[in-house]
């Protein structure tokens, strides 16, 4: 689902256990398989709100005037940076202590850097060319606290190349929780984009995990929810 081209509106993306998992056996060592594991359960389940429904925009929006700017991506085109939240948040059943916050509008939890993170493995709020370099006013900034983290894209608009002649600037957060909640809220999206500024010919909103599972040889396992 693409959650793009949403005004004042918030997607909530929420865990969803598995009944009775904390209670399910280990199976017997001979029962487990020893090429792959094939991982079918549903971690999360998706909502979205528009327009304050339910005061979800008030319930959800994080004041980011105690928010740690961070100025190396601020000033930045193109460029990544490693954040530990205060907090160890479990993705697509993993934990994850430490991703990476991209100046393109998604979080990167690949363990490291690569040409290709843009593909898998995100929380992308908004995925698209990006360039917060343009304009003193544009910000990219972090609110880390125990029971949350959050981080915002503020003022940012697209590469210069890319922008469509409307023009417009984009603003809006994501935060994660220990719960493994998944929170994106859009202050101030545009309604038209090229295509230049896209990342394989489309804009993304949502979350990818390709994270290996096996039991003696690696299987990747894909699971998309955009």
């Amino acid at each position: 689902m693409l959650l793009t081209w949403l005004l004042v509106g918030v997607a909530v993306v929420r865990a969803t256990p598995t009944p009775g998992a904390e209670h399910a056996p280990t199976p017997p060592t001979e029962h487990v398989p020893s090429s792959s594991v094939q991982d079918d359960h549903k971690y999360y389940k998706l909502s979205v709100y528009q327009n304050n429904a339910l005061k979800t925009f008030d319930e959800n929006f994080i004041d980011m005037e105690a928010a740690e700017i961070k100025a190396g991506l601020s000033d930045t085109m193109v460029g990544a940076e490693t954040i530990s939240p205060l907090f160890p948040f479990p993705f697509y059943g993993h934990v994850v202590e430490d991703f990476y916050i991209t100046t393109h509008g998604f979080l990167s939890l690949s363990p490291r850097l690569h040409d290709y993170i843009y593909k898998t493995q995100y929380i992308a709020p908004l995925r698209i060319k990006l360039d917060p370099s343009r304009s003193n006013s544009s910000t990219i900034s972090v609110l880390s606290l125990p029971d949350r983290l959050t981080v915002e894209w503020s003022n940012v608009s697209v590469m210069a190349e890319a922008e469509h002649p409307s023009g417009g600037s984009f603003t809006f957060q994501v935060t994660i929780r220990p719960n493994e909640d998944i929170v994106f809220v859009y202050i101030e999206v545009q309604p038209v984009l090229t295509t230049a500024a896209l990342y394989d010919h489309e804009p993304v909103a949502g979350i990818s995990d390709a994270f290996p599972t096996a039991v003696g040889q690696t299987a990747p396992v894909q699971q998309d929810q955009h």
